[in-house]
């Protein structure tokens, strides 16, 4: 079989939502959709997952998944890695999850799944860039596409905030000190089939809905619509 991340990732989508666990996507598809879109070779979720959630969701998925770590499972026949991390049990995660955007990532089954919305897709990766702080890196790059190209739509009171309170203030300041000096369409390899993202519905909560158009080659978004 052919690696398909939508092939990969709804069987985990669908067996969380039987479950009834919040979750939302963040990483590479995060950041594809909020700014410049790459090909996600892997797949992240955070998830309010008990213990006893996570072995449900381990038996639902058996035996076209494996748990390869802790938090990793696997899909067997494509090889393709998915990272479902538990959230602590904390204000930030609850408000986090509340934030979430609904989005349809492919109109073709009508598949729907929870989005961290740009900030906390930021949040989310802070950590990582704190310890390993590589201007040039694709982690790098991933936080600088949805700063450059959500641009004035963040909300940055909330953003500094959160970072503040999680002692991650400081690197914040520098992501945004520097997201001026980058250009809106640097040389980043773009695969052709990253173009999954190019079209995605965001559900509004009355179930209206905007199209997110997002141009690959010049890196520039184009909305149609208003969010609801």
């Amino acid at each position: 079989m052919l690696y398909d991340v939508i092939v990969g990732l709804r069987p985990v989508v669908d067996a969380l939502n039987r479950l009834g666990v919040r979750h939302m996507l963040t990483g590479p598809i995060a950041t594809g959709i909020h700014g410049i879109g790459r090909l996600p070779l892997d797949v992240e979720i955070v998830a309010a997952l008990s213990d006893d959630q996570a072995h449900a969701l381990d038996a639902a998925l058996h035996p076209d998944y494996a748990r390869i770590a802790p938090a990793k499972l696997l899909r067997c026949d494509i090889q393709m890695p998915i990272t479902v991390r538990q959230a602590r049990p904390s204000r930030p995660s609850q408000v986090a999850f509340g934030r979430a955007w609904m989005v349809v990532l492919d109109q073709a089954t009508n598949f729907t799944a929870a989005v961290a919305a740009p900030e906390d897709t930021i949040l989310d990766l802070l950590p990582a860039l704190a310890a390993r702080p590589i201007p040039g890196s694709q982690l790098w790059y991933d936080v600088q596409s949805v700063l450059k190209v959500q641009g004035d739509a963040l909300d940055l009171d909330y953003l500094r905030t959160t970072a503040e309170s999680a002692g991650l203030g400081a690197v914040l300041h520098t992501l945004l000190g520097q997201r001026d000096t980058v250009p809106l369409s640097w040389d980043c390899p773009l695969d052709a089939e990253a173009r999954w993202l190019a079209h995605v519905r965001r559900l509004t909560p009355t179930e209206r809905f905007t199209l997110d158009r997002y141009d690959m080659a010049e890196a520039r978004v184009v909305v149609a619509g208003v969010y609801g």
